[in-house]
């Protein structure tokens, strides 16, 4: 479900973090007010309190829990973004043919220069720590090789990065110091990842989808009933708020 931002305490920093999460990485400009029209719906935060260098405004410190604000959409928040040569080391961004802000060419930044990542080795957990540092948290991550988004140009960085899905970035990965720059790969051999979100917000509010819930696991991040080991069971929903989820998910 999309929804908007309250506009209390919306400033640069924040700004920067959509902004970076788009690949624009000069200074950007906050709006306020309904500055370009109201939306409707939910209004998922109100009070952020970024520092600029986070991946995605959940992650982000916010005053109340998600989706309870007393914001009306006239204080819907808005962002100008501008495009800057440079980039900072870690930064990821998918570009390339057929690319969406959720899917594309995986290009990663080091030493102020994009480069690509190849395919050697490359699979479901180098793309789930992809996905969530771009801020797609508990969904689908599809990898891709062999060029699928169209082959980049310059340095090619990484290759076989034994990441274990849990880093904050592909640099963090095993093999990731050891290689960087280094490969005897070719741009027909590029990577790339098509990301969705998962369930976390309806799991907090819908929580019970299902009859019979699904085990978690890291190819398969369904919502569902919350299953305790050797034995299926549900939690009742006394209480029951973003912590806990933050728990189970």
């Amino acid at each position: 479900t999309w929804g908007t931002v309250c506009d209390y305490g919306w400033g640069t920093n924040d700004a920067v973090v959509v902004c970076k999460q788009f690949g624009y990485y000069g200074p950007p400009t906050p709006y306020s007010g309904g500055y370009f029209g109201q939306g409707t719906g939910i209004i998922l935060f109100s009070d952020l309190n970024c520092n600029g260098i986070e991946s995605s405004l959940f992650s982000c410190l916010f005053s109340s829990s998600i989706g309870h604000t007393t914001c009306t959409h006239s204080r819907d928040a808005g962002v100008s973004c501008l495009q800057q040569d440079g980039c900072t080391t870690g930064d990821v961004r998918l570009v390339g043919t057929g690319s969406t802000i959720s899917q594309g060419r995986v290009e990663l930044c080091y030493n102020n220069t994009w480069g690509t990542v190849c395919d050697d080795s490359w699979d479901i957990n180098e793309a789930i720590v992809v996905c969530n540092q771009l801020g797609y948290y508990n969904g689908t991550a599809v990898p891709y090789n062999k060029a699928y988004f169209g082959q980049g140009s310059g340095i090619i960085l990484l290759t076989g990065l034994g990441c274990s899905d849990r880093e904050s970035s592909l640099l963090l990965c095993p093999n990731a110091n050891t290689v960087i720059g280094d490969t005897n790969c070719h741009h027909s051999q590029d990577v790339g990842v098509n990301c969705s979100h998962g369930y976390a917000l309806n799991m907090l509010y819908h929580w019970r989808r299902t009859s019979g819930g699904y085990w978690l696991n890291h190819q398969s991040r369904q919502s569902g009933g919350v299953l305790q080991q050797h034995m299926g069971g549900t939690v009742c929903g006394d209480s029951w708020d973003i912590n806990e989820a933050i728990v189970v998910c």
